[in-house]
């Protein structure tokens, strides 16, 4: 028997997968079987029991059901998608939209990674990210630890 096509099982089993493998992390924390650190800001679990195994186990099924709905998801109506030989012609010709210029940085710990649509911008961005990366080195001493 198909399901009715308003509720996919299988995000909702993995959503479910996640959940109770969270919880049985958090059962194996709160009886010492687990410890949650922060490594940077990445949560890491350390388990040394069943239930904690238990729980990664859960969770990392979860994740993967949860990719394998994600891939083989289809369209909003459960059909599959149109083969080519039943594809609309070419759309027309939009105009021309005006070229736009962008960049940005991001510093991850002390390493700055900057990118832009052009050279001259990826540039300006490598050296706003260094003002920024000198900045947070030196305000601590200028205004003192809290």
């Amino acid at each position: 028997m198909r399901p009715c096509g308003l509720v996919r099982p299988l995000p909702v089993l993995a959503g479910s997968l996640v959940l109770a493998g969270v919880a049985l992390l958090g059962y194996a924390a709160a009886i010492g079987q687990a410890q949650v650190v922060l490594v940077l800001i990445v949560p890491v679990v350390v388990g040394s029991g069943p239930w904690a195994f238990a729980g990664m186990l859960l969770l990392m099924t979860g994740f993967l059901a949860g990719f394998w709905a994600a891939a083989t998801r289809r369209g909003p109506t459960g059909a599959p998608p149109p083969r080519i030989d039943e594809a609309p012609g070419p759309a027309p010709p939009r105009p021309a939209a005006p070229k736009q210029r962008v960049a940005g940085f991001v510093l991850v710990g002390p390493i700055p990674i900057a990118f832009g649509s052009t050279k001259a911008l990826a540039a300006t961005m490598l050296l706003l990210a260094l003002v920024a990366l000198l900045l947070l080195l030196v305000a601590p001493a200028l205004w003192g630890r809290p």
